[in-house]
């Protein structure tokens, strides 16, 4: 018998002695943990005072916000990674970054709202089609997931969709417009200047410079969990399996997939990215990968027709109106107008703002044909 208790005695010893090893990690990051978590704000500062106590820290706010909303990640989850921090690296840049990223998450709720779209949603998209005819298709396929929203709660979800079309027909532009519509923001990447994954998806958390990807800063920093993430270009990424900028993609494109998404950066933090609106743009969808380009809807944006041209032209006279209050003392005349058709809408901004300047410096309001500085038939067309 007494050779059990000495026994049990040197376990406990020994089981007390691990314990206060890790609870003397633990202090780098947090003190106590509990229930909640306490950031500590000295972290491994060798300059910090040994007995200095963590500052008190608020608890992790949980109340749901009103309206439709998801849970963006688990406290639990939240909770485990902070407290395997001090165990994770002995680089003090990553340290540095753990830990105000972990002051940013704690001191956020882990849920997310969900942008409803307005009550005038249907006037709204009326305006957008008349702006750009051209995108009948889609605007189709829109209004019938909003309709569907329209007798739930008011929250639109969209399939994964990829606009494909000639340059300069106005794909962009749409998507930004159509996000203040059925989503609070977008997020806008060119695919064409991706370099690797990591832009979305986040780097390798043993990098020194690690940062997390687009997805997760959004979601977590932002109010809203149903942002747009447009892909402008995608047809023009470079792929090396080495830095694959669409590796990211194959899981967040999935819904069931990326319900448990898993920043580069945050590897053992799994956030709800299920819910992001995905619109895609590409000038030859044939240049896509298979697996990334089969989990798009594809709508085949053609040229506009003249008619159609034209009130491209016009949206975009109105747009610089909107935006810019130096423009709306100026009209544009027939002779103008028809001088845009066919041009691309970049190049018919460009135009109509060059040719403001030439009839402000002639003293007048009204822009003609003659007031751009160079024959915008001479632009580039878009196919006709």
């Amino acid at each position: 018998m007494s050779t059990g208790k000495k026994k049990q005695t040197g376990t406990s010893r020994e089981n007390h002695g691990m314990a206060e090893r890790a609870a003397g990690a633990d202090d780098l990051i947090l003190r106590p943990l509990r229930t909640t978590c306490t950031l500590s704000t000295t972290g491994t500062d060798p300059t910090a005072r040994p007995d200095a106590k963590p500052a008190p820290q608020p608890d992790l706010p949980d109340q749901m916000p009103p309206g439709p909303c998801i849970r963006l990640f688990e406290h639990s989850a939240l909770s485990a990674w902070i407290v395997g921090l001090p165990r994770r690296s002995s680089d003090g840049d990553i340290n540095s970054r753990n830990r105000a990223l972990a002051q940013g998450l704690h001191a956020r709720s882990h849920f997310r709202a969900l942008h409803s779209m307005p009550r005038d949603w249907e006037q709204q998209l009326d305006a957008l089609e008349v702006d750009y005819p051209h995108f009948a298709a889609f605007f189709a396929y829109v209004r019938t997931m909003c309709a569907l929203a329209a007798i739930d709660d008011g929250v639109v979800e969209l399939e994964a969709a990829l606009l494909d079309g000639l340059p300069g027909t106005g794909k962009s532009t749409v998507i930004e417009r159509l996000a203040g519509i059925i989503g609070s923001h977008h997020v806008r990447i060119s695919m064409s200047a991706a370099e690797s994954g990591a832009l979305i998806g986040g780097s390798q958390e043993t990098w020194s410079n690690s940062k997390p990807g687009l997805v997760f800063s959004t979601l977590t920093e932002g109010y809203t969990a149903n942002p747009i993430f447009l892909l402008d270009e995608i047809d023009k990424v470079s792929v090396d399996p080495r830095w694959d900028p669409l590796g990211p993609l194959y899981q967040l494109l999935e819904p069931a997939l990326a319900k448990s998404f898993t920043d580069l950066s945050v590897t053992t933090l799994p956030i709800d990215a299920s819910r992001i609106v995905w619109i895609a743009t590409s000038n030859d969808a044939r240049r896509i990968p298979q697996p990334i380009r089969q989990r798009f809807v594809q709508f085949d944006i053609p040229l506009p027709t003249p008619a159609q041209s034209l009130a491209v032209a016009r949206s975009v006279m109105r747009w610089l109106q909107e935006q810019r209050p130096r423009f709306r003392r100026f009209m544009l005349d027939g002779s103008a107008e028809d001088a845009l058709i066919g041009l691309a809408p970049r190049q018919m901004r460009k135009q109509i703002t060059l040719g403001c300047g030439q009839a402000a410096r002639a003293g007048r309001a009204v822009v003609t044909a003659a007031d751009f500085p160079v024959d915008a038939s001479q632009g580039r067309r878009i196919g006709f």
